[in-house]
C-alpha cells in the first residue's frame, strides 16, 4: 500500500505530516485529493464533530473508505452515513481503536 495523498484544513500541518512520512500530494480539497490520486481506499481522520460530513462526502467519489473510530456524535448521524453509504454502493469500515475496548 501507498498512501498518495493528504487533505487537511490546514495546510501547514498537512505539509509537516507529508514531509515526515514522504507522502507525494497535499491537497487543498476532497475532490483534487480523487482526481489526482485516484486512489482506491481513503482513510478519513477528523475531528469527531467532521467525521459524518467529511465521510459523506468521501462517498462521492469510488473509494473504498475506512473510518476512524466514532463514525458520527450520534446513532442518526452514524444511520445518515450508513444510508448515505448503502445508496452509493459504497464500502464502508470502522476503525475500532482499542482504547475504546472497555465500551463494549
Amino acid at each position: 500500500m501507498e498512501v498518495t495523498g493528504i487533505v487537511s484544513r490546514t495546510g501547514s500541518s498537512a505539509e509537516a505530516l507529508a514531509s515526515e512520512f514522504g507522502v507525494p500530494g497535499v491537497f487543498d480539497s476532497i475532490e483534487e485529493l480523487y482526481a489526482k490520486t485516484q486512489a482506491s481506499i481513503v482513510v478519513v481522520a477528523v475531528s469527531e464533530p467532521a467525521m459524518k460530513d467529511v465521510s459523506i462526502a468521501c462517498l462521492e467519489f469510488p473509494w473504498n473508505l475506512f473510518i476512524e473510530n466514532p463514525p458520527g456524535l450520534t446513532v442518526a448521524e452514524v444511520e445518515e452515513l450508513l444510508e448515505a453509504a448503502k445508496e452509493r454502493k459504497r464500502n464502508v469500515k470502522i476503525a475500532f481503536n482499542r482504547q475504546n475496548y472497555s465500551v463494549t
